[in-house]
């Protein structure tokens, strides 16, 4: 994975280098989920990073504004101007609201269904982090659905949509990547067969 620096005295990151590493991080806790079922909390909590750092990072230029909560950006823009303080913070949307202006500024051609997986994988995340002290139960068909859907929006806004930033890397990193993303699609089906497989076999 491409790196910020060398310098080990620092860890540093930025949102191309988070998009990259999260991909690997949901690439491994794919791998754990057919060993482990509790893995699933750690397969939706990184695809909310990763599908958010990719979506962020196909902004481009101005990544600020249309990533931005709609009265934090128009603040920002206030305070560039010098009509206004800078605030301390500005809170970004959260991924549901993130994806929808991805889709308006990009026009991406994706279907009703992957925009409902999206909406349930924030839900998701949200009861993952959030979960009041109690049971709670998912279909596993779900949680697959869910992150077929996110990865190939992940796909579309990496590699086929020419939004995202490859320039920012030197190492070959979308190639790396793009393995990456294979292999955690390639996973993901391997674990839908045999699940539907155990499915099929019980009485």
């Amino acid at each position: 994975m491409a790196t910020s620096t060398s310098d080990p005295r620092w860890f540093r990151t930025d949102t191309e280098i988070e998009a990259v590493s999260s991909l690997e991080f949901v690439l491994a806790q794919l791998v754990g989920v057919t060993q482990d079922d509790q893995a699933w909390r750690w397969v939706i909590i990184g695809l909310d990073r990763c599908l958010q750092s990719f979506l962020i990072a196909s902004f481009g230029t101005a990544p600020a504004f249309l990533a931005l909560r709609k009265e934090d950006s128009a603040h920002l823009y206030r305070a560039i101007r010098g009509e206004v303080p800078y605030r301390d913070k500005y809170y970004l949307q959260n991924l549901e609201s993130l994806y929808k202006t991805a889709k308006r500024v990009h026009g991406w051609p994706v279907t009703d269904q992957i925009d409902r997986n999206i909406a349930r994988l924030q839900e998701l995340r949200n009861n993952f982090l959030h979960r009041h002290p109690g049971s709670w139960s998912v279909e596993v068909s779900l949680l697959v659905a869910v992150t077929a859907s996110a990865l190939s929006v992940i796909e579309y806004v990496g590699w086929r949509s020419n939004c995202f930033p490859w320039y920012h890397f030197r190492d070959g990193s979308s190639i790396v990547a793009a393995e990456t993303l294979r292999l955690a699609r390639e996973t993901l089906r391997g674990f839908e067969k045999a699940l539907n497989q155990r499915t099929q076999e019980e009485p």
